[in-house]
């Protein structure tokens, strides 16, 4: 029930948000198949461009769960949160050193 009310529904949507592009990103990398650039000695794949960019903006909503979960954690509100924030920091990834 913690992410369910109706104050923590902004959260679900980031938590959402985040899951669609996982899905999208899959989509995007099934969709086509990697082939072999013998003039570049790599593989390829044709949606790479598409790929990267799904990657930064997860790379971008992630990052901002973590704020926006670090300061519920911090203001107190719904300390089952605490357990979320560390496996969402899981060695200290977000961490700023």
């Amino acid at each position: 029930r913690g992410l369910l009310t109706e104050k923590a529904a902004p959260v679900m949507n980031i938590i959402h948000s985040i899951f669609s592009l996982i899905l999208k990103f899959r989509s995007q990398l099934i969709s086509q198949s990697w082939s072999f650039d013998a003039g570049k000695q790599m593989a390829v794949h044709p949606n790479f461009g598409l790929m990267q960019q799904s990657y930064n903006t997860f790379k971008y909503y992630s990052h901002f769960l973590f704020k926006v979960v670090t300061k519920l954690v911090n203001r107190g509100y719904q300390p089952h949160l605490e357990d979320f924030l560390l496996r969402i920091n899981f060695n200290n990834y977000y961490k700023d050193n």
